[in-house]
């Protein structure tokens, strides 16, 4: 019985109004939309009706290695020899350019079915704000590895234990200062 209440509960909270909701009733599992700020999902899940995803001039290049291979009576799956001939090609220009018209070729698909996908977008967001101490140790890490003469990893580790403890009050305060502003010029831009 207390299993089927917080289960409501937690159907409760996910039924808030930044997140659609849907309920296979046969499998009980919950599929959630993508959330402001929440995890990444891939293309496919963004826009399902769009039937052919787009491709990398990588993937071009692999099918027209196939392809060719195939024609020769050839098994298509040595990929590792096509990866190796990949990174020694010269000039990927043609394949660069059947991807970037396959790209325009998925924008506007995506956008016949109603859909607001604009791949530059997320190059101008403003950054997200930093944790105070992650302010600290990149103010500190440097001086702290010439002077000791130790990797970036145990300067952070050092400096993990001074936050904790030994640092002074003023400093961390002018640091938590520092991250706060940092919060709302982000929480401005948005």
């Amino acid at each position: 019985m207390t299993t089927q209440v917080t289960n409501d509960v937690k159907m409760k909270k996910r039924t808030t109004s930044d997140v659609d909701v849907a309920i296979d009733t046969d499998s009980k599992s919950v599929n959630k939309k993508q959330k402001k700020g929440g995890t990444k999902q891939s293309l496919r899940h963004r826009f399902p009706e769009v039937r052919i995803q787009r491709r990398t001039p990588y993937q071009f290049y692999m099918k027209e290695k196939a392809q060719e291979n195939r024609d020769n009576n050839g098994s298509p799956k040595n990929t590792s020899r096509y990866s190796q001939q990949w990174k020694e090609e010269k000039d990927k220009s043609r394949w660069i350019e059947m991807s970037l018209k396959d790209e325009i070729r998925f924008i506007e698909e995506v956008r016949s079915h109603g859909h607001i996908y604009d791949p530059k977008s997320k190059e101008n967001a403003p950054k997200k704000p930093c944790a105070p101490f992650l302010l600290y140790a990149r103010a500190e890490s440097k001086k702290l590895q010439t002077e000791m003469g130790i990797s970036y990893k145990d300067a952070l580790k050092i400096l993990g234990a001074r936050w904790k403890g030994d640092i002074d009050p003023a400093v961390k305060n002018s640091f938590v200062e520092l991250s706060n502003k940092e919060k709302e010029q982000f929480e401005n831009n948005q």
